[in-house]
């Protein structure tokens, strides 16, 4: 970090150094420090995509969902096939309960990369929310057939048969979950 900020010393115009600087402070937790170099960034380079999406995940890590997708929604406008930002602004979809912009965002996200369980995953976690659990268990079945081992899906898809009322198969997935995080252990 020390190296980023002698390069702002140097040359405050570096919009390289400011980016560094921000990623350091980010995967350090300093989400304050992290969102003023990446603002620094995004004044100096008003076009670059990267600046408002590492900006968002900042905000994002903070829990200020709003800032998060105002940034990310900058970053698709700048950069449409930018696959990852569609998928953060998704999951703060899901945390501000708007599971019909979280479910537009994976929906485009797996366009984009479409053998990711994750982006399945998540869907299915929206339409489950949302209260759609045949969508949920069709998206969990996707993401399992992708990702054999995805504890998470096998949970996901457990309660969603639950709540259709398929115990059969609620306890077949339970049991997968349990079986797996048991050997991630």
């Amino acid at each position: 970090m020390a190296d980023y900020s002698k390069a702002i010393e140097l040359d405050p115009n570096n919009t390289k150094a400011y980016h560094g600087r921000g990623n350091s402070y980010g995967e350090k937790g300093d989400h304050d420090a992290a969102i003023a170099d990446y603002t620094k960034f995004i004044e100096l380079d008003p076009n670059n995509a990267e600046g408002f999406y590492n900006r968002g995940v900042s905000y994002q890590d903070k829990g200020d969902h709003d800032a998060a997708i105002a940034d990310y929604t900058r970053a698709i406008e700048i950069d449409p096939n930018a696959a990852y930002t569609y998928y953060n602004r998704g999951i703060a979809y899901i945390y501000k309960g708007d599971y019909d912009a979280a479910i537009a965002d994976h929906t485009k996200f797996i366009e984009l990369v479409p053998n990711n369980a994750k982006g399945f995953y998540n869907r299915g976690v929206s339409y489950q929310d949302k209260g759609d659990h045949d969508a949920a268990i069709a998206d969990y079945s996707k993401a399992i057939e992708i990702d054999p081992n995805y504890t998470k899906a096998y949970h996901g898809r457990g309660i969603a048969y639950r709540r259709i009322g398929n115990d059969d198969a609620a306890d077949a997935d339970t049991a997968m979950h349990r079986r797996l995080k048991a050997q991630s252990q």
